[in-house]
């Protein structure tokens, strides 16, 4: 979904930061703000996966907001030291929805041109059964809106195929995954509960009468990016990392173990926050309105909010008995052997997983990509000297000849790509999570370990989701982390820096 509903894996979705995104704090060794790493720095618009198949033009390259080798450690008694500064945060900026994540809507008068391939609509219209409220969000291969099912008149959000030139279906993929995953939750009384759920499914005429395919689904709230690059809770607790960490798991042994089912393209943005129905029906109880932002109200900060984790957009799924070598996964999250054209296995999504768990602790991507699609030889050099340089080299026979792109392969060969890191992997990822998170020097460590055993070169060597949730990760109970009112202190001085001020801007929150 995009934005609150689940987005395709392969679009590029126009309506959620444009522009670009923040790099997160930084502390001195006296304790005070590192003012450079709070720039607002340009990131590509475009963070969808590549395929073997695309030939999409390649995008400015994304610049790192720091270097993963290169970080200035504080001391761990001056790290998160701000909070206790002089600088008093004023009583309006405390209270300045620290509670919610506010989503932006497109205004009714902002429609899809069908000479682009979509579908145009207008808020009223009926679909089937479903009576179209609101666009959520635009992509390069469909659009999602927001509707109701008139026959009971529960939310539920439309994910509409863009129409190719080619003629071939943009969604059919995602919906043989999405049957197939609904087929096993009938059939076997598994629950799912961490997966998005498929409602239904059926067709439209368009333009010169060709038939748009529509895929219903549950409306989520935001994806974790959204929240995490564009609300003051930047900095989530230990407790709330593990949670997310396990539900996902949760997520991925159900898919992998009883679906058989590959994700493909694991990433925050393809997280989804469960919304509640009361949050949706806000839309539904005056669909006129003109809302600058929706309504499913978020907060990650407190620990009595229980939040359930959702993954979406199955656009690049594939079943595990069925796969094929190709490229997928998005540059950031991509295993090392999907650069070189190995086979596809589970494990791929658990080196997704393992970044992700990183990003959720950091805010920064682990292993920082070119993000070039099309450019696949660049994007492999760049990438895979990242996670040589941190992890060491791998088994060469691994690797050798299995790229389809001779300039890789002479890569792999010459050695050009390991260039060994500053420090050792297990040091340079407990400095960079301890420095960037708000976790205890133990906690920290077992995420670093858990981590360390899900990085692994070797896919076969990588843990799976049923191991990696049977680690100590997962059981330690921290005591000794900061305070809920300090976290929120804390993320409302990061969200202040980091945001432009003007207030018209779409990465700033709704304050009334």
């Amino acid at each position: 979904m995009s934005e609150d509903v689940t987005r395709s894996a392969s679009e590029k979705v126009v309506d959620n930061d444009p522009e670009g995104t923040h790099s997160s704090p930084t502390l001195n060794t006296n304790g005070k703000k590192n003012v450079e790493a709070f720039k607002w720095t340009p990131k590509p618009t475009d963070r969808q996966p590549c395929t073997s198949t695309e030939k999409t033009a390649a995008v400015t390259p994304q610049k790192e907001s720091f270097d993963l080798f290169d970080l200035k450690i504080s001391s761990p008694k001056d790290e998160f030291s701000e909070v206790h500064s002089s600088d008093p945060i004023s009583k309006d900026n405390t209270n300045t929805i620290l509670n919610s994540h506010k989503l932006k809507f497109y205004q009714e008068n902002e429609f899809v041109s069908s000479e682009e391939g979509h579908l145009n609509l207008k808020p009223g219209e009926e679909l089937n059964k479903y009576k179209i409220l609101k666009r959520l969000g635009v992509g390069s291969y469909s659009a999602v809106w927001l509707a109701e099912d008139t026959a009971n008149g529960s939310g539920v959000a439309l994910k509409i195929e863009k129409l190719l030139a080619s003629g071939k279906s943009c969604n059919a993929n995602e919906l043989k995954i999405a049957k197939l995953i609904t087929s096993v939750i009938r059939s076997d009384g598994v629950a799912g509960d961490n997966i998005v759920s498929f409602l239904d499914k059926f067709t439209v005429k368009g333009n010169h009468h060709a038939e748009h395919l529509v895929l219903v689904y549950e409306v989520c709230g935001p994806d974790l990016f959204t929240i995490i690059e564009n609300s003051n809770q930047r900095i989530l607790s230990f407790k709330r990392i593990q949670d997310i960490g396990r539900q996902l798991l949760t997520g991925l042994i159900f898919l992998h173990s009883k679906c058989h089912v590959l994700h493909c393209d694991l990433k925050p943005e393809n997280i989804m926050i469960a919304a509640m129905d009361k949050d949706a029906q806000v839309e539904f109880e005056a669909p006129g309105q003109q809302f600058s932002r929706g309504s499913f109200n978020v907060d990650l900060i407190s620990k009595k909010c229980n939040v359930v984790v959702k993954i979406g957009d199955f656009g690049l799924g594939m079943q595990s008995d069925s796969t094929k070598a190709m490229l997928v996964q998005t540059c950031i999250y991509r295993a090392p052997e999907n650069h070189l054209n190995a086979e596809i296995t589970t494990a791929i999504d658990m080196w997704s997983f393992g970044c992700i768990m990183y990003y959720l602790t950091t805010r920064q991507d682990l292993f920082v990509c070119d993000d070039k699609c099309g450019a696949v030889v660049e994007e492999a050099q760049t990438h895979l000297t990242k996670i040589f340089g941190l992890l060491g080299e791998p088994d060469l026979g691994m690797y050798r000849g299995r790229s389809k792109f001779p300039e890789v392969n002479k890569l792999v060969e010459s050695g050009k790509l390991f260039t060994p890191g500053v420090q050792p992997a297990p040091i340079c990822l407990m400095k960079n999570m301890k420095q960037f998170s708000s976790m205890t020097a133990e906690s920290v460590a077992l995420l670093s370990d858990l981590l360390l055993q899900i990085l692994q070169l070797d896919p076969k060597a990588r843990l799976s989701a049923e191991n990696a949730l049977k680690h100590p990760f997962f059981t330690h109970e921290e005591t000794d982390g900061l305070s809920e009112e300090k976290l929120r202190e804390l993320n409302q001085k990061c969200y202040n820096a980091v945001m432009p001020s003007d207030s018209g801007s779409p990465h700033n929150l709704n304050k009334g």
